[in-house]
């Protein structure tokens, strides 16, 4: 999947939007809910692509894959867990090194375990 597949299949996992009845000239708002932090923002957006367009940048933020983390249930964490240790900490590293690759797994790494946690990874065709 390429980083902005990624992005945009996390943030339709993790975000939502509301559609602005029409104006009396036609336009629609969108607003969109995205994470940032402890905190969600709120932006207003003419289109649906433009919402999530700029629904977050998960394979790039570290902080952002840490609150997508935090949204996982109980259940899900120790699949994320298997996930990324599959991706980021054994991929042709020695036995000494996965702790450490693990707990420094980029967010692009993150992302992918994360999408594959919830099912909606997408094999390069």
């Amino acid at each position: 999947m390429s980083p902005e597949a990624i992005n945009k299949a996390i943030a339709r996992e993790l975000c939502y939007y509301v559609i602005q009845p029409p104006e009396e000239d036609g336009t629609r708002a969108f607003k969109l809910c995205a994470p940032a932090g402890e905190n969600w923002k709120f932006d207003w957006h003419e289109t649906e692509d433009e919402a999530w367009a700029d629904a977050g940048e998960w394979t790039s933020d570290l902080n952002a894959m840490h609150a997508a983390e935090a949204i996982l249930a109980e259940d899900q964490r120790s699949l994320y867990a298997r996930k990324l240790l599959v991706s980021a900490c054994f991929a042709g590293h020695e036995k000494e090194a996965v702790i450490f690759d693990c707990a420094h797994a980029t967010a692009m790494e993150r992302a992918e375990a994360f999408l594959r946690t919830v099912g909606k990874w997408e094999e390069p065709k």
